[in-house]
């Protein structure tokens, strides 16, 4: 088909498609026809910042969770489907490798067309890739860096795309400095109990407040700590947050590796998904005083953990990954 090549990009909440929208906007400078199919989730916060986005919408829907309902469903198909007959991708690029949303707008958009060729990308540092392998719908899948490959089989190695993480330019040039906190950037978990009390221990160890700054998908987790803690609100931009602070804490969040880029301290806590992070020095054994000042000993670390997790630690990701997208979408199928 004559013109210039045409992506459609699914996203559901903006934080997910922030990853890799300066790589997308780089695309259309060289002639690409990228359009947005927007999946918003109105339970999530961060999801209404979609409409700000500054890339053409080719259709759009309003689903009312994060699992699947039939009306949600019906109404996610229909609007797929107008958006692919009507647009003619050459790929559908899927923010995340999630079944839900994302996977069934795939899975309806290639009984449209067939051919479409189907790239997932990953959304955040910490992934379950065994059931994302599992339920596997795409054709290829892009990754932060190298690192993520040990937990994908021998089988799927030639369908992963080293493609780096786009924002991560952002933040390399962002001035830091210490405006005196510490920010915990929060997920769902340790419970809010279990971590009042070392919270509270930073807090005197460092001689500053900490501020708690929830995940927009946890808006609510910690809301019982607001007696001791400022609690911050769950959506919007945080670079700056980030790069005026002293310490940032988190336990297994994307936001380490972006302080890590930001050549800030980092203190990742333990958690179910925090090993991860291991090699980095920065998660504490325990919720333990001495554990946690241990940890905070061994944040000189993090800098060399950068180039297993991320493309060139970030440098020249908007290009790489522009580069990586434009090769697959090229790419003639094999015989």
């Amino acid at each position: 088909m004559a013109g210039p090549p045409r992506l459609l990009v699914v996203a559901s909440t903006f934080r997910i498609l922030d990853n890799y929208i300066d790589s997308l906007r780089l695309l259309t400078t060289q002639g690409w026809d990228v359009r947005t199919l927007l999946l918003a989730n109105n339970r999530d916060p961060d999801a209404q910042r979609l409409d700000a986005v500054d890339l053409p919408v080719a259709g759009s829907t309003l689903l009312d969770g994060r699992r699947p309902n039939l009306l949600d469903v019906r109404k996610l198909r229909l609007a797929t489907t107008r958006a692919v007959r009507d647009f003619q991708p050459e790929a559908l690029f899927c923010t995340s490798a999630s079944r839900w949303p994302q996977g069934t707008a795939a899975a309806t958009a290639r009984k449209a067309m067939p051919d479409i060729k189907i790239i997932a990308g990953q959304h955040g540092f910490v992934q379950p890739w065994d059931r994302y392998l599992a339920e596997r719908w795409w054709d290829k899948c892009l990754l932060f860096g190298e690192l993520h490959r040990r937990y994908f089989p021998p089988s799927v190695q030639e369908d992963l795309i080293v493609a780096g993480l786009p924002k991560i330019e952002r933040l390399l040039g962002v001035a830091t400095g210490d405006d005196g906190y510490i920010v915990f950037a929060a997920q769902d978990q340790p419970p809010p109990e279990a971590i009042r009390a070392a919270l509270k221990e930073l807090e005197k160890e460092q001689g500053v407040p900490v501020r708690i700054r929830p995940h927009p998908q946890y808006p609510h987790v910690y809301d019982e700590l607001s007696s001791d803690f400022a609690i911050l609100p769950a959506g919007g931009p945080y670079a700056a947050l980030l790069a005026r602070a002293r310490l940032i804490v988190t336990t297994a969040s994307t936001v380490a590796l972006e302080a890590m880029a930001m050549r800030k301290p980092v203190l990742i806590l333990p958690s179910e998904d925090s090993e991860i992070y291991a090699e980095s020095g920065c998660v504490a054994d325990s919720l333990s005083t001495g554990a946690i000042q241990e940890a905070l000993r061994r944040t000189s670390l993090a800098a060399g953990f950068l180039s297993a997790a991320l493309q060139g630690e970030g440098h020249d990701n908007v290009a790489i990954c522009a580069r990586r997208i434009s090769d697959e979408v090229r790419r003639e199928p094999k015989e």
